[in-house]
């Protein structure tokens, strides 16, 4: 089994990696529709952040039904110059 990682409430100290975060999970209808309440679930996510540190833009990747494929890592690298956090919705 996993071990438990409670989930971030902030990224303020810096850390990178696998970072557990807390979402909704809403219907495509819900979603349209700005609901902002939904069954609350915890993913994780892959953060890399720029060399240099400083305030910049930020971005989420999320795949899509194929998991994480060449599309999702060639943005992430594409994306080095800004905050990105490649997410993984799939029971690993």
């Amino acid at each position: 089994g996993c071990a438990a990682v409670a989930p971030a409430g902030s990224l303020a100290d810096g850390r990178e990696g696998r970072i557990p975060f807390r979402t909704l999970t809403l219907s495509a209808t819900d979603f349209a529709r700005g609901v902002r309440e939904g069954l609350p679930v915890v993913i994780r996510g892959d953060l890399a952040l720029p060399r240099g540190g400083g305030r910049v833009p930020a971005v989420i990747i999320a795949h899509g039904s194929s998991g994480i494929t060449g599309a999702e890592t060639g943005w992430a690298k594409e994306l080095l110059g800004i905050h990105g956090i490649l997410t993984g919705s799939r029971a690993r």
